[in-house]
């Protein structure tokens, strides 16, 4: 019973996603890229966020750091919540696929600053005012134009690493992912190693009911089953599970290290989960050696309405150093030996 009530929740918000009319879908196959790189390629690193973060609650514009998408998506508009309380650091948040408005995170970022946390809500390509005229949020995120997602995934982690570089100055970052965010994080954290000269590492992550792939949701749940359905539907072909699967190696971040240390990274799964299969979650976390935290749940009700869940993401991130202690430590004389 409490399974089927778990996956009515969440066969209702997949409903609520999809209540808009899709664009007739097309399968583009992707160009010839590396399995053995995050990202199927080293990219240009992005460009340098020259932001003043300001001290009170706002959205800021600023331009893409990646320059890989068209307008909208050329700019992006931060969230900021700023804390009232003894500064900790700051956590990036980073929201599920199709999410219309940032209002279901504000619980979770008010939460966040009681324990001391600045809260910068990154808005993921094609999602929110990045949404181009005449398609819904998220629609054009993750469909069957391989080319078009992919750049998607590479600009939401070079655009993350530009965010987290440029808050570092302030103090401990963590980034928080839920769900497609959660994705993302993970992919962000195997890209940062490709750039060693840049401060793109993170002091915690925190994975919330993330899947290893894009390709899992898109072949084991019903939501793979609703878009095999719509490009079949608008003549097309879906191509074989083997090829896709060799298509997502280089966007598997469970497969490649990741910058942040396993101990500080917590993946928190959900047993009755019908958008990321369960052992989907437990795959990213054995990848990236991190702690995995399994719960009686759905992905909405973990998402959003499991208290154990959230009590173990606090007290995970009051384990992070204070920006105080940090500061203190930048002051400290460098020995002979550390440069």
């Amino acid at each position: 019973m409490v399974a089927v009530i778990h996956a009515g929740l969440d066969n209702l918000a997949i409903k609520l996603a999809d209540r808009d009319p899709h664009h007739p879908l097309q399968w583009v196959p992707p160009p010839d890229v590396s399995p053995d790189i995050p990202m199927g390629e080293v990219l240009p690193e992005p460009g340098r966020l020259g932001i003043v973060w300001p001290r009170k609650v706002c959205e800021i514009d600023v331009p893409s750091p990646a320059a890989l998408l068209p307008a909208p998506n050329d700019s992006m508009r931060l969230r900021i919540w700023p804390t009232t309380a003894p500064r900790r650091g700051t956590v990036v948040l980073v929201p599920p696929w199709k999410f219309h408005s940032f209002m279901p995170m504000v619980p979770i970022a008010l939460s966040l600053n009681r324990m001391g946390f600045d809260v910068v809500g990154y808005p993921i390509p094609y999602h929110y005012e990045r949404t181009p005229e005449g398609t819904f949020s998220g629609e054009y995120f993750a469909t069957w134009d391989m080319p078009r997602t992919g750049l998607a995934i590479r600009t939401a982690a070079l655009e993350l690493c530009a965010i987290v570089e440029s808050l570092r100055q302030r103090g401990p970052v963590a980034m928080m992912g839920l769900s497609l965010g959660g994705y993302l994080s993970a992919m962000t954290s195997v890209v940062a190693p490709l750039y060693p000269h840049r401060a793109f590492n993170v002091d915690r992550l925190v994975l919330v009911v993330p899947p290893a792939s894009i390709l899992d949701t898109f072949l084991k749940t019903g939501i793979g089953d609703r878009y095999r359905k719509l490009l079949v539907n608008a003549g097309g072909t879906v191509p074989d599970d083997a090829y896709l699967y060799r298509l997502s190696l280089p966007f598997s971040p469970s497969r490649f290290k990741s910058c942040v240390p396993g101990e500080n990274i917590l993946v928190a799964a959900a047993r009755h989960d019908t958008v990321v299969p369960l052992e989907s979650s437990r795959e990213l976390a054995r990848g990236l050696g991190a702690q995995l935290a399994e719960y009686e749940a759905g992905h909405v009700s973990g998402l959003l309405l499991t208290f154990s869940l959230w009590r173990d993401v606090g007290r995970f991130l009051e384990n992070m150093p204070r920006a105080r202690d940090v500061a203190a430590l930048a002051k400290e004389p460098r020995s002979r030996a550390n440069g």
